[in-house]
């Protein structure tokens, strides 16, 4: 329990949001150095789904 705030998480609630910050910032870190082709319409541009 977070003594500042009274936050309290379960070990695994806790490891899957560490998990989910990780993989959101691979993501970006990835998109921001690598542009992204669609496809269908041969545009060029950055993945920002997130």
């Amino acid at each position: 329990m977070c003594e500042n705030c009274g936050l309290s998480l379960d070990r695994d609630h806790n490891a899957a949001l560490n998990m989910l910050e990780a993989e959101r910032r691979l993501i970006l870190s990835q998109s921001e150095a690598v542009p992204v082709t669609n496809a269908a319409s041969g545009v060029h541009g950055s993945f920002s789904h997130l």
